[in-house]
């Protein structure tokens, strides 16, 4: 899968900064002599930019890398601030050789897993605020797959990669620094399986799945009016209900 691909090119590869395209994506012509430059000029460890969604529009969607130029990539992760891609960066080659280093093998996730990794190791990160590098959307990507058992999958492999994070934090004493935001990660995970409801997965199931948000999600700080509402109707049993009518 794309996990073990990217890391048999990081077996080849030789230099020091390390770059990962993948095969239905494409970048700017100046896209990595520019990250470079900035890289040396601020003794960075790791510089990402920002993304363009391409998914057939005449004007594709622009979506912001980070939330500051210095960013805590960890906690823009984990409240969904931005998507963390693997692909909108460089980065040292001795960040993703480091010892510790988990690799995933889930291949949903798998970036975010990598990435928050390297950035726990990274003594300086810092965001462009350039769209360079153009993210392809298309129904046969991995992440462009619809319907009940693409969900399920989806949400395995995705609570896979959460899980590695987390144990990560846990080993680093991090755990309760990103308490929160963790379980804000969490929860939007598990509602991956959404789609599935009553689809082939059951109520207990989505319940079963990080139990400890049961507790939590009605007083959570970072849980939304919406999240609690989805909760509420899938703990009511009449989740699927509200979707059909929401369609209507």
């Amino acid at each position: 899968g794309v996990a073990a691909v990217r890391r048999r090119g990081l077996e080849l590869a030789n230099g020091d900064w390390i770059a990962y395209c993948d095969s239905d994506d494409w970048a700017e012509t100046d896209m990595y002599a520019s990250l470079l430059e900035v890289a040396e000029a601020r003794d960075a460890d790791m510089v990402s930019c920002d993304i363009l969604s391409e998914d057939g529009s005449p004007e594709p969607e622009i979506i912001v890398g980070a939330t500051s130029p210095q960013p805590d990539l960890v906690m823009d992760a984990f409240r969904d601030r931005v998507p963390i891609l693997l692909s909108n960066r460089i980065f040292r080659r001795s960040l993703i050789i480091a010892d510790g280093i988990r690799w995933p093998v889930a291949n949903q996730g798998e970036d975010m897993a990598l990435t928050l990794q390297m950035s726990l190791l990274s003594r300086r990160n810092v965001h462009v605020s350039r769209a360079l590098y153009h993210y392809r959307r298309h129904a046969e990507s991995l992440t462009g797959r619809r319907g009940p058992q693409a969900a399920i999958a989806a949400f395995e492999a995705n609570s896979a990669n959460v899980d590695l994070v987390a144990g990560v934090l846990r080993e680093r004493g991090l755990e309760g620094r990103y308490a929160e935001a963790l379980d804000r990660m969490k929860y939007g995970t598990r509602n991956l399986l959404l789609p599935a409801v009553g689809h082939g997965v059951s109520r207990a199931r989505w319940l079963a799945s990080y139990p400890e948000l049961n507790s939590r999600v009605l007083g959570g700080r970072v849980f939304t009016l919406k999240d609690k509402a989805i909760f509420i109707a899938v703990w009511m049993g009449i989740y699927p209900w509200v979707r059909r009518m929401r369609r209507q």
